[in-house]
């Protein structure tokens, strides 16, 4: 019952556990990324009844410049439908309704993708280089 419930939930918190390390390594890296070389703080954002959350905010002083979604999947890219959930969050978050959006996902995006960023589990090694 115990492994059971650890294979099941293992995705999830390995999700959520990564997310400050991948945060860490954008605005280690925005200085090498023309999409993000303004950027001087990352972070998590969500609403107030929690029906919205961003996984990453990057902010060039008081604007938003970037939003990104961590999907931390090995075998399924970064999709479309994924791509529109993270779109849709530009008219939630203040001040992002012209934020670059940012990709990160081990297994890569879909071919259809255009991202601004897209980053994979090896990009983000760079940033500790």
């Amino acid at each position: 019952m115990a492994r059971n419930a650890y294979e099941v939930g293992w995705p999830s918190w390995r999700g959520l556990a990564i997310e400050p390390v991948v945060r860490e390594a954008v605005l280690r890296l925005a200085p090498t990324v023309p999409a993000l070389n303004a950027i001087t703080d990352v972070a998590p954002w969500w609403n107030r009844d929690n029906s919205v959350k961003v996984d990453l905010v990057a902010s060039a002083g008081p604007s938003v410049a970037a939003l990104g979604s961590i999907k931390w999947r090995e075998r399924r890219r970064f999709s479309v439908a994924d791509m529109a959930e993270l779109a849709a969050t530009r008219s939630v978050v203040p001040r992002a309704g012209q934020a670059r959006l940012v990709v990160v996902c081990p297994a890569g995006v879909d071919g259809k993708l255009r991202a601004d960023v897209a980053l994979t589990a090896d990009d983000l090694l760079h940033a500790w280089t």
